[in-house]
């Protein structure tokens, strides 16, 4: 009885235990909503590194913020007049950073890479995007990123890309829905959105 008793109690501790380690793994970013299963290789979350990294940069100064160096993903063709490189980070299993710099000037387009359920939150409310959205958009003063905020029940929109010109944001609802809004940096105003509601 008493080895029985034992038994048992050992493998209560282990998942026990199990439960623990399983769960020290996990952080979100500001907003609250997007849980990591994994640390970040780097130096910062996904998240994180794309508003660090600017839009005017060098593979050797992304390769020091991120703490470790890209992997050259594709290039243009050596007979382009316009002549890139593509380089990647992957931070985690699941998520990367991917920088397209323009070799002329270091102009460089950043994206995060990562599943959108990462990003979903129960709070994001679509109900006015299709009607009202498109007709603010389209007005003179247009809309800024707190307005669409707002008009989306008050959730922050994830920092999806950017570039010189362009910052996009997604935002993403449980129901599987999601919104892709980009904004004019000259400006700050939406230029277009488009999305599966």
């Amino acid at each position: 009885m008493k080895k029985r008793i034992l038994v048992i109690s050992l493998a209560l501790m282990l998942v026990l235990s199990l439960g623990v380690l399983t769960g020290c793994g996990n952080n979100s970013n500001n907003s609250g909503n997007v849980k990591q299963t994994q640390q970040s290789k780097g130096n910062y979350d996904v998240f994180e590194a794309i508003k660090k990294i600017e839009t005017t940069t060098t593979f050797e100064d992304v390769n020091k913020l991120l703490g470790f160096e890209g992997t050259l993903k594709s290039q243009s063709d050596a007979n382009s007049t316009y002549s890139w490189k593509l380089y990647r980070w992957d931070l985690t299993d699941d998520t990367a950073i991917e920088v397209r710099i323009n070799d002329k000037d270091n102009s460089a387009s950043i994206e995060a890479k990562y599943p959108t359920d990462m990003i979903r939150n129960g709070k994001v409310d679509f109900s006015k995007v299709n009607s009202e959205m498109k007709k603010k958009i389209n007005e003179k003063d247009g809309m800024t990123y707190d307005q669409v905020v707002e008009m989306l029940g008050g959730v922050q929109g994830t920092l999806d890309k950017k570039d010189s010109s362009t910052d996009t944001y997604v935002w993403a609802n449980a129901q599987r829905g999601s919104l892709t809004v980009r904004f004019s940096t000259s400006t700050g105003k939406a230029t277009s959105f488009n999305g599966l509601l």
